[in-house]
């Protein structure tokens, strides 16, 4: 009998919990830290631009965006981006899964086609 409650209390706990709402972030300006400059990322539609203040021709990149779920998307490096960046291979390919959001803010972890680095951030909504 204890069984049965215990799993009753947990199944309505676990349906009390909201899904991640991702779509808040699909679009807008968002900034982060990277070795403590201000790093920004601007998102609309399926192109995003990144940009780190502080560095001589503020690390501008551009990136193809696709969404394949409400909180996964990859970016794909832009021709120009490319150009810039030679390091980043042909078939280079970024994919980021938003983990968590606020108000506010929101956590993503990303990988890559040819790294292994796992890479965690926080973005804070800019306006």
């Amino acid at each position: 009998m204890k069984q049965l409650i215990l799993a009753s209390l947990a199944l309505l706990f676990c349906s009390m919990i909201s899904p991640t709402d991702c779509s808040r972030f699909r679009n807008g300006k968002f900034e982060s830290k990277i070795n403590g400059m201000p790093y920004f990322v601007e998102r609309n539609g399926d192109f995003q631009r990144e940009y780190i203040l502080g560095t001589a021709d503020s690390s501008i990149a551009t990136f193809h965006v696709k969404w394949l779920s409400d909180c996964t998307y990859t970016i794909d490096p832009t021709e120009e981006s490319r150009k810039k960046f030679p390091n980043i291979p042909k078939d280079g390919l970024l994919t980021t899964e938003i983990i968590n959001t606020t108000d506010s803010t929101y956590t993503t972890r990303s990988t890559s086609n040819f790294s292994t680095l796992v890479d965690t951030v926080t973005f804070t909504r800019v306006n």
